[in-house]
Parts: C-alpha cells; sequence; structure tokens
C-alpha cells in the first residue's frame, strides 16, 4: 500500500479553504508596477475588503497572508487590515507590530492557521484563508495543493499604459484551473455572507467602469 504523497499530505494538513486575491490586466496578468498598484478602482477596493473580510457561517474572522512588501505598501492608517487575522509572510523580520502574525513561509502559516486556536499559539481561530500578494506569494500559493480557487478581478487595460513590472504566472492556460459562471461567484459571495459584495456585480454581465478602465469579478477553480 502506497501512502500519501507529500502533495496530499500538505493539502490535508490545511482544513481551511484557501484562495488567492488579485487583481491583473487580462492579457499578462500584470499586477503591479514600480511596488504599487498600475490603477486606481475604488469598487474593486471595496470588493476586496467585503470579500477578504467576510466571516462566513462562523463568527471567525478570514486570515489574510501576504509578503512583507505587500505589507508595507498599506498606508499605516489602514494596517493592520480591519475584521481580518494580518499574517505577514519575512525571512528576516520576526515582528510587524500589534494586530500582525509573523511566519518565514507559505507552508508554515497555512499550517499554524488550520491548527488555530492551538494552547501555544497567539493565533485565533479563522473561518478561511486568502492570499493577498505579493506576485512571489501568489505563484506559491498557486502551486500549493490546498488553494482551490482564485478570485480575480480582470482589467481590461491597454498593456503599454498601465506599464506593468510585476506579472502573475498565467494559471489559466495551466489546464489545472477553471473560470466558473458569474453565478457560481454570486453563490459563493451569499455563502460566506457577503451579499454587499453581489451587489457590486453587474446584473447584466456586464463590466465595470471606473477612471477610463473596464474591469470584471471572476472566479476560477482547481479541476
Amino acid at each position: 500500500m502506497t501512502g500519501p504523497t507529500p502533495q496530499t499530505a500538505a493539502s490535508a494538513a490545511v482544513q481551511l479553504p484557501v484562495a488567492l486575491i488579485v487583481a491583473a490586466t487580462h492579457g499578462s496578468l500584470g499586477i503591479g508596477r514600480a511596488g504599487t498598484l498600475p490603477w486606481r478602482l475604488p469598487t474593486d477596493m471595496t470588493f476586496f475588503r467585503l470579500v477578504s473580510s467576510a466571516p462566513g457561517e462562523s463568527s471567525c474572522q478570514p486570515a489574510v497572508v501576504m509578503g512583507r512588501k505587500s505589507w508595507e505598501s498599506i498606508p499605516n492608517k489602514f494596517r493592520p487590515l480591519k475584521n481580518r487575522v494580518n499574517v505577514v509572510l519575512s525571512r528576516t523580520v520576526t515582528d510587524f507590530g500589534s494586530g500582525t502574525h509573523t511566519f518565514s513561509s507559505l507552508a508554515q502559516a497555512l499550517s499554524a492557521l488550520s491548527r488555530a486556536p492551538h494552547p501555544a499559539s497567539t493565533i485565533p481561530p479563522v473561518s478561511s484563508i486568502y492570499i493577498i500578494g505579493g506576485a512571489e506569494i501568489y505563484t506559491e500559493a498557486l502551486k500549493h495543493p490546498a488553494t482551490s480557487r482564485v478570485i480575480l478581478t480582470t482589467v481590461y487595460a491597454d498593456e503599454d499604459a498601465v506599464r506593468c513590472d510585476t506579472f502573475l504566472p498565467d494559471f489559466r492556460r495551466t489546464g489545472e484551473w477553471e473560470q466558473k459562471p458569474t453565478a457560481d461567484l454570486r453563490r459563493l459571495l451569499c455563502e460566506i455572507k457577503c451579499r454587499e459584495a453581489v451587489d457590486l456585480i453587474p446584473e447584466d454581465g456586464d463590466r465595470v467602469r471606473e477612471n477610463g478602465l473596464e474591469y470584471e469579478f471572476t472566479l476560477w477553480e482547481k479541476r
């Protein structure tokens, strides 16, 4: 009898839903420029806030997992992100201040979050886990067997105009992921008690238009 593969064991060790939440250009999956977002999309920011803080069926908060640079890119007045368990990954810094939890790797963070609450841990119980950046963390999370969803804001931008210098790997063309109908995204948001986010999705399947850009909220799931 063969034992579990390392991938199966890693997935089994993480008992919570793990999803990426990210905005990227339609063509190249560009997500950033010079360490910042290459656009200002208020409705998308509201969508991100609502989804990543929705408690779901439990009274627990979701966890948001990010790298050091992503943490530092958040304005001080918004740190830590409210109504979320803030987790920062760093190999060199061990403490990012009150309201944060620090780990040296994504695997370590996912394992610890799944075990919370633990007698030896300061991490509260969490309802789900969202990976929120940056590119290196996204790339690693896409390969992790526990990651089952990508909530992707697809931005239909002129690539030459936005001039991204940071990109996601194109997971859409690997064959491992399937884009789901918008109805499935609406259903998921209702399941996690995030009806306000549902209201941000145009009823007629049209795109959101803001600040000279068009974009849409999409859901991808691992096959």
